[in-house]
């Protein structure tokens, strides 16, 4: 069977390539909160129909945390996934899911923890925002985890 990706899959490769950016790190249970830098690399993968991101966080020249993440488009499901791997040590249960709506992408993981919310909002094709928040009462209330900025290198 010779396929190609369709457009769903297509639009994720708006993050491949190297970017650097600047985050303002809430308190939370994981941070005292405060300013960080990111690095993050990502590659469109096997033909085309995943992302696959690295990404590494620092606050004072120190890393405080690795990610591994593949995006993906489940033609299925009709929703995206985001399947997430960090040095906290935790295996992800299932993927996060979501959608766009114009130039964001929200993804919502669920696990034993609490849920998680990403959302990723283009400006432009050199610069982007994401917005971290966690929930722990089942998604009705949020709080905020990491905001940051990240420009293409």
């Amino acid at each position: 069977m010779n396929r190609t990706p369709g457009q769903e899959s297509l639009r994720l490769q708006a993050f491949a390539g190297e970017w650097t950016g600047e985050e303002q790190l809430a308190a939370s249970r994981w941070s005292p909160g405060g300013p960080a830098t990111a690095r993050v690399s990502a590659r469109v993968d096997l033909e085309g129909y995943y992302l696959v991101q690295d990404y590494t966080e620092e606050v004072d020249g120190r890393r405080t945390i690795q990610v591994y993440a593949v995006f993906a488009w489940d033609e299925e499901q009709r929703q995206y996934l985001l399947y997430w791997f960090d040095s906290y040590g935790f295996a992800p249960q299932a993927p996060g899911s979501g959608q766009w709506q114009g130039d964001t992408l929200t993804l919502t993981r669920s696990s034993s923890r609490g849920m998680a919310r990403h959302r990723y909002r283009f400006d432009g094709p050199d610069t982007y925002h994401l917005k971290l928040e966690n929930s722990f009462d089942g998604g009705q209330t949020w709080q905020a985890v990491m905001e940051g900025v990240y420009r293409r290198r």
